[in-house]
């Protein structure tokens, strides 16, 4: 693991704003990066899940109901 370089006047702001919070600096860091983390999924909840929740599974009513059974449109998957 690489150990960031920060500059003391960032480190001095980071203490001021820790201090304030009634936290160590480690502590305050901490906090705010996990508010700013993006929700955790629950687990064995999969994107179609999620789809099928709001109503986008099945929406398209006349196409194939699954395109890799015809090879036409298979043509060029895979390729950029």
């Amino acid at each position: 693991m690489t150990t960031p370089t920060i500059d003391d006047a960032i480190l001095a702001e980071l203490a001021e704003r820790a201090t304030a919070s009634g936290l160590t600096v480690d502590q305050w860091l901490a906090a705010k990066l996990a508010a700013d983390a993006p929700p955790t999924p629950p687990p064995g909840r999969s994107l179609y899940d999620a789809m099928n929740e709001v109503g986008a599974i099945g929406y398209v009513t006349d196409a194939p109901a699954d395109l890799s059974t015809n090879p036409v449109h298979m043509e060029g998957f895979g390729r950029s």
